[in-house]
């Protein structure tokens, strides 16, 4: 079995994290090698069997260190939407695919996964009130989603956590 090939940084050493590449998966074909979806309209004899991208997702948290959690997912709408996870509660409100284009979480037993193909994923991490922020890369997009989730819901927490953690991440994402 090959090990997938994953990226980390140091300025989020404190927090389990990874940004996959494409080795070390078993997908075949045009999906070769570390696929983790399909394309939405793609016809389903052309697709990449879920078996495989399951294996794939498998093989990147047991790479990460947290093999056999449960990954939480969106799907991707360049919206407005936020998943917020809380420890303890469920991943997602109902059943199927949840379209957002963020997740929170306080929860670290679970893996967030972000996937994305024509934007750069961005992960905050913050050890307190706020663990893990993993988002599609629109600075000002994710600001209003996150204002506008604020609006909507004043007791979630994140958007107000978000702020409090952003001045203390702006250096360290201003260097790179």
């Amino acid at each position: 079995m090959t090990t997938p090939l994953l990226l980390t940084s140091a300025l989020l050493a404190h927090v389990p994290h990874a940004f996959s590449t494409r080795v070390g998966g078993v997908s075949l074909g045009v999906f070769a090698s570390l696929n983790l979806g399909n394309p939405s309209g793609l016809a389903g004899d052309a697709r990449d069997p879920v078996a495989n991208i399951r294996e794939n997702l498998a093989r990147i948290t047991s790479a990460m260190g947290r093999g056999g959690r449960e990954i939480v997912q969106v799907h991707q709408v360049h919206g407005a939407e936020v998943l917020t996870v809380r420890g303890g509660g469920p991943s997602h409100a109902r059943a199927g695919d949840t379209k957002a284009d963020a997740i929170v979480s306080d929860d670290p037993a679970r893996v967030l996964c972000v996937r994305v193909a024509d934007c750069a994923p961005v992960l905050l991490a913050e050890q307190g009130a706020l663990d893990y922020l993993t988002l599609e890369y629109l600075a000002e997009l994710t600001m209003s989603i996150l204002a506008l989730q604020r609006q909507r819901d004043p007791q979630a927490g994140f958007a107000s956590d978000f702020l409090d953690v952003l001045p203390r991440l702006a250096p360290a994402l201003r260097q790179q």
